[in-house]
């Protein structure tokens, strides 16, 4: 399963109005098709870094760009929402208040971009449309592609214009709520650790019906929590373990199970975030690999 390596969180603005796209030219920059996913959080996610944004929305973008002058050449490359405005934008390569050289957000492994952002200005909402990506080298030369997010489980947009997340107000009906994040009260949501057969219990009960799989978060107890080891879907237990619309889902999570960081161990974990997964589909980039568009992450569990 294609797993999220970084996180971004400046959402700036761009003045459209001087930019020309030269569509065809031959030493114009090319952009290839995009892949997004919508992570939802329970509050308790972002509030374990108190100074930073009480975001309950991110996603992510995930394309391959190229320039025929190779990709030091790109000068910018940014993701645009074009219903904003003034065309707000985030920026991948290059940018106005921090700039990013190529190589921060680029993944040798499907040689392609990849960022995880949310929108300071809308921290519970993202626009599903009117989005498209745009890249300029060093000469000026600028190509424009369009695209928009899908509907979980990979499925397209009919008249659905945004996402929400459980803590915004007022949606209308061309709104879509975002992946279930689930809660201690309305979830059952539990976790017990036994020393004696070197596991956890974990358990709660699934409400959507678009999650399809799960996943594991474990964070340790630094003043700035660090994100230490993760359980993805395809692990043993979890397979052993899965969804049942409604009824309780009991994971017994073996510790030799959790991937670690190097130089933690499990005496370090402190909490945990179920995280919820809709159907994967093909990731675009790399054969054989998975790639789920909506997420949705627990309230945090603390070991009692």
């Amino acid at each position: 399963m294609k797993l999220f390596r970084s996180l971004g969180c400046f959402f700036l603005s761009l003045s459209l109005g001087a930019c020309v796209s030269n569509e065809g030219g031959d030493q114009d920059p090319t952009i290839g098709e995009v892949q997004t996913n919508i992570i939802h959080y329970h509050p308790s996610y972002a509030a374990k870094w108190p100074d930073g944004a009480q975001r309950t929305i991110d996603y992510t973008f995930a394309l391959q760009a190229n320039d025929p002058q190779g990709l030091d050449d790109i000068l910018h490359l940014w993701a645009v929402d074009t219903y904003t405005a003034l065309g707000q934008y985030h920026a991948i390569v290059g940018g106005s208040v921090q700039f990013y050289p190529v190589d921060v957000w680029y993944q040798a492994d499907f040689q392609g971009f990849e960022r995880r952002v949310y929108n300071l200005f809308s921290l519970d909402r993202v626009n599903l449309k009117t989005w498209h990506i745009e890249s300029i080298d060093h000469d000026g030369n600028n190509t424009q592609r369009s695209f928009e997010f899908t509907l979980p489980d990979g499925e397209p947009l009919v008249d659905q214009q945004y996402v929400y997340s459980s803590t915004y107000e007022n949606p209308t009906e061309n709104g879509v709520a975002a992946l279930e994040a689930m809660t201690i009260a309305d979830n059952g949501l539990s976790i017990i650790a036994d020393e004696a057969s070197e596991s956890y219990t974990i358990e709660f009960t699934v409400s959507d019906d678009r999650a399809k799989n799960y996943a594991l978060w474990f964070y340790d107890n630094a003043e700035s929590p660090v994100e230490i080891g993760v359980v993805d879907q395809l692990s043993l237990s979890i397979t052993s373990s899965p969804i049942v619309l409604g009824e309780k889902t009991t994971l017994q999570l073996p510790w030799s199970e959790i991937q670690l960081k190097d130089g933690y161990s499990i005496e370090d974990v402190f909490g945990v975030h179920v995280v919820l997964k809709d159907e994967p589909v093909a990731f675009k980039f790399l054969v054989n690999e998975l790639w789920s568009t909506y997420y949705g992450v627990s309230e945090y569990l603390v070991l009692p």
